[in-house]
């Protein structure tokens, strides 16, 4: 037979023939039969793991995390999804200010603006060579090939060409 003194000293107690917590921990209100909630200002929780854990957030249709969607996590701002974290990337929307250094690393960064302003009075370009190579601007003019202003290391001198191939 089971007797609550059994488990005495454990946090735990019997009510009736259903068991209860009988106390609170650290940031945690409740226990005693009532819904335990954790407050605000707690700091001694270090995880927290529930596989149908669906939100995370201030309101249902504010500030709030989904874990709706397997190995995907989105982050929404006004009920509108701003970031998305999946194992295929991150998906930002909305404007982005970066106050320090940003390195990207990849075999292609795209840049899809109307204007591009840079500060910098140098561009170093073809600035991972070892050895002479050819490198310049190309102005696209078809799907494949632009007008070019290059550098061609083979004569060492500046070059104009009216349909430089992009690659």
């Amino acid at each position: 037979d089971f007797d609550a003194s059994d488990i005495a000293d454990t946090g735990i107690e019997a009510n009736g023939e259903n068991l209860r917590l009988a106390t609170q921990g650290t940031g945690i209100a409740g226990g005693g039969g009532s819904t335990l909630s954790v407050a605000a200002a707690q700091t001694t929780i270090t995880s927290i793991l529930n596989a149908s854990l669906g939100k995370i957030g201030t309101t249902a249709s504010e500030e709030y995390i989904t874990f709706g969607t397997s190995n995907e996590v989105n982050t929404f701002i006004g009920n509108s999804e701003i970031l998305s974290v999946t194992a295929a990337g991150v998906d930002l929307t909305g404007a982005v200010t970066i106050n320090d250094n940003l390195d990207v690393n990849g075999t292609l960064t795209t840049i899809d603006s109307a204007n591009t302003t840079i500060k910098d009075k140098f561009m170093i370009l073809a600035s991972g060579s070892t050895s002479d190579t050819d490198g310049g601007i190309i102005v696209q003019n078809s799907a494949g090939a632009g007008y070019a202003l290059g550098y061609d290391s083979g004569i060492d001198r500046w070059v104009l060409d009216a349909d430089l191939a992009h690659d």
